[in-house]
């Protein structure tokens, strides 16, 4: 659907053509059916899916395809304008920079976004398509379209189909390791241990919440391996249910903020909402609009879970990879905040010595931001 989305706002725009539970608002039809991509240089591959770019297209380049389709940005930039003959929008903080602003440094996004969602997912459509709204109207529709991506999210329940994503995912793991070898790495064995018809060799694993649990894990994956392909500095990473009042704890208008008043050492920061802080105040700031956001470095042990909206650095990627290649992963959410980022089981190399006792470092150096007057707002249909 997504790679066929500019065709499809000039042929067929009308919710009726869905089957009758598929319904939705006609602007989600027309600007939500992009999870999994959407760009001319997606194709069908053999297994029925939408590959991430054609055969030709470079990694570094892969992530091109995934841009949020210009037809899409148009569309919402008149939605947002409030006429069809506008298509650009200005966006709420570059009015407001315009006027000299509230916020200690940041403003317009500036910093590449990954949007995890199913693409045949109605509820991701719609989740996607509000969070996107959003997004364009605090930063404009220029810096959507430049750096806002709808990533795949992937079933793995229906392997093979789109099995070369999770080849990508596993990209540094592939070109390292038999697949032999493969089999003695947690989590990761469910690519090696594949039936002879490339289905999941654990029937148990095509179940929920099994299921759902191991295509998150390659889903995030995903978007690691893109952003080093991509050799983003920085990266901001989202799930389609994102910006539910449960669990964003900062404005998006104060996304490029936190990216700029990082500290200079950080490798992930959470955005989302935590029972505990987890740590000391490392910073205080505002944003554009003069929201004021808290920064606080974890330390603490915790069993948070949830990784909905977080940011990366590069040297995310290159620890992680290294981790991965040698010990496998694990639940991606408390997998990083429970053990990763604040057990310090690993000695002063960054070599692992144990989950239970004997190390002395932690392995990420990660942060939480969280904004204490904020609560997301939606609309009354966004999916919970």
């Amino acid at each position: 659907a997504a790679a066929r989305l500019g065709q499809e706002m000039e042929t067929d725009d009308s919710p009726a053509a869905m089957p009758e539970e598929e319904q939705f608002p006609a602007e989600v039809t027309e600007m939500g059916k992009m999870a999994g991509g959407g760009s001319k240089k997606s194709k069908k591959s053999s297994g029925g899916g939408v590959s991430e770019s054609s055969e030709s297209d470079s990694d570094a380049e892969r992530e091109q395809g995934y841009l949020v389709p210009s037809v899409v940005v148009q569309k919402l930039a008149a939605k947002l304008g409030g006429s069809d003959e506008i298509t650009e929008f200005k966006g709420e903080i570059a009015e407001v920079k315009g006027k000299g602003g509230k916020g200690s440094g940041g403003g317009v996004l500036s910093t590449t976004v990954y949007i995890i969602a199913m693409e045949e997912s109605v509820k991701d459509a719609m989740r996607v398509a509000e969070m996107l709204e959003t997004l364009e109207r605090l930063h404009g529709s220029a810096a959507v379209g430049k750096h806002v991506h709808v990533n795949p999210g992937f079933d793995v329940a229906h392997w093979p189909k789109g099995i070369e994503l999770v080849q990508y995912a596993l990209k540094p793991v592939l070109a390292a390791k038999t697949n032999e070898q493969i089999m003695n790495l947690p989590w990761l064995e469910t690519y090696a241990s594949r039936n002879e018809q490339g289905q999941l060799g654990n029937p148990q694993a095509r179940e929920f919440p099994l299921s759902h649990h191991i295509g998150c894990l390659y889903a995030h994956m995903f978007c690691w391996q893109m952003a080093a392909d991509g050799a983003h500095d920085d990266t901001v990473i989202f799930e389609s249910d994102a910006v539910d009042p449960s669990l964003l704890a900062v404005p998006l208008s104060a996304v490029q903020t936190i990216v700029d008043n990082a500290p200079d050492n950080y490798d992930l920061i959470f955005l989302t909402r935590r029972v505990k802080q987890g740590g000391k105040l490392a910073k205080k700031f505002t944003d554009p609009l003069g929201n004021g956001i808290e920064l606080y470095h974890l330390t603490e042990a915790n069993t948070e879970a949830g990784l909905s909206s977080y940011v990366i650095s590069a040297r995310f990627y290159k620890k992680i990879a290294r981790y991965v290649l040698e010990h496998g992963a694990d639940m991606v959410d408390a997998w990083l905040s429970s053990q990763m980022c604040v057990n310090p089981a690993f000695d002063k190399r960054g070599d692992f010595v144990s989950w239970t006792g004997g190390g002395t470092h932690r392995y990420l150096n990660c942060y939480h931001a969280k904004d204490p007057d904020f609560r997301s707002e939606v609309s009354d249909t966004f999916p919970q």
